[in-house]
C-alpha cells in the first residue's frame, strides 16, 4: 500500500484578493458525504468577524472570496455615503 504524504498548511497567511488582503487564519480538510476532500477555510476580511467558507480547491476559494469582498464593499457604501461616491468615481 503507497500511503499518500500528508498536506501541510501553515496558518495564519495573507491572500491579495484583486486590490484586498484577506487573512486565512485555519483550513481544516474534510470529506462530504460523496467521499470527496474539501476544505473548510475560516477567513476575515476588511476588518470582519471570521467567517467560514467550504472550498474544494484555490480557484474556488478565490471566486467565493471575491463575491464575499463585493458584498462588504456593498455594506460599506451602504453605510457611508462617501465611500458610494468614492466608488462610484464621483
Amino acid at each position: 500500500m503507497v500511503s499518500r504524504p500528508k498536506e501541510v498548511i501553515l496558518t495564519p497567511f495573507a491572500l491579495r484578493i484583486g486590490k484586498d488582503v484577506v487573512i486565512i487564519l485555519e483550513v481544516i480538510p474534510i470529506r462530504d458525504v460523496r467521499g470527496e476532500e474539501r476544505y473548510i477555510v475560516v477567513v476575515t476580511a476588511k476588518g470582519s468577524r471570521p467567517f467560514s467558507l467550504v472550498v474544494k480547491d484555490m480557484e474556488e476559494l478565490e471566486m467565493k472570496l471575491r463575491a464575499e469582498l463585493a458584498k462588504v464593499k456593498l455594506m460599506e457604501m451602504a453605510i457611508d455615503p462617501v465611500l458610494l461616491n468614492k466608488y462610484l468615481g464621483r
